[in-house]
């Protein structure tokens, strides 16, 4: 294989595929030091447009909003096929209903922040789990971007 940039297609995508299956493996290794892959991060403060941006760099429909919508890490594995397909947890969701896979996202958040809440951290408004998300169509490059919640402040 070549350079990142003169990888060809099916190159790229075993590429893409090997470092998913590793980020996979590692988040399920129970070590003190976890092992970190690198990868690359939209930040910044709530509302002003990270998911805007990942959604104009994947040419997918993300839930955006004024208040606070990106509550989980959202995990955007976009992959060429042949069929228009997304699934949000491995719940597959029609490809040309983005309302419904706007609310397929919610659903997910909603469901890891319950998942996570504890006595300590009730009413908590953002988790770090994630909610992974696969798009595939043939109008697809092979990608994989992460949205993560924006920053918040608090006067303590």
């Amino acid at each position: 294989m070549g350079s990142l940039g003169t990888a060809s297609r099916p190159e790229m995508r075993q590429l893409l595929d090997v470092m998913d299956d590793l980020r996979r493996i590692v988040a399920n290794i129970d070590q003190e030091e976890p092992i970190q892959i690198p990868q690359i991060a939209v930040v910044g403060n709530q509302s002003v447009g990270k998911s805007s941006l990942l959604e104009l760099l994947s040419g997918f429909k993300l839930p955006i909003g004024t208040d606070i919508v990106t509550r989980c890490p959202i995990v955007l594995r976009i992959r060429n096929a042949s069929d228009y397909q997304v699934e949000v947890n491995e719940k597959i969701i029609p490809y040309d209903d983005a309302e419904q896979i706007g609310q397929a996202i919610s659903d997910a958040q909603d469901k890891l922040i319950k998942a996570e809440a504890t006595s300590v951290n009730i009413g908590k408004d953002v988790c770090d789990k994630a909610v992974e998300t696969r798009i595939s169509g043939p109008d697809k490059r092979d990608l994989t971007l992460v949205d993560l919640p924006g920053i918040q402040y608090s006067n303590n």
